[in-house]
């Protein structure tokens, strides 16, 4: 979980482009281990930082920074049950 913690702070308050691509790329390994590491990395408010990330001019931060945002709301239960009823209705 400090790893997590790490990486996030790290992804947030850097402005170096290699930390932050760096922390992605941790950050996307994590995020395959399960639910929780995906609850703790939305506790912790960084959808707003990985969006703002599509907008950069790094190729390589975008495409980390979708992947993530894939992952997290490809394991989001509470957005599939959602999905769910919108397909049944």
């Amino acid at each position: 979980m400090n790893f997590t913690l790490n990486l996030l702070d790290a992804l947030r308050e850097s402005g170096e482009e290699i930390i932050m691509f760096e922390s992605l790329l941790g950050l996307i390994q994590l995020s395959s281990l399960g639910e929780h590491i995906i609850q703790i990395i939305k506790g912790k408010s960084v959808i707003n930082t990985l969006q703002n990330n599509l907008l950069e001019n790094n190729e390589y931060i975008i495409h980390a920074s979708l992947e993530l945002l894939i992952n997290i709301f490809s394991q989001d239960q509470e957005l599939q049950m959602k999905l769910e009823k919108v397909r049944d209705f």
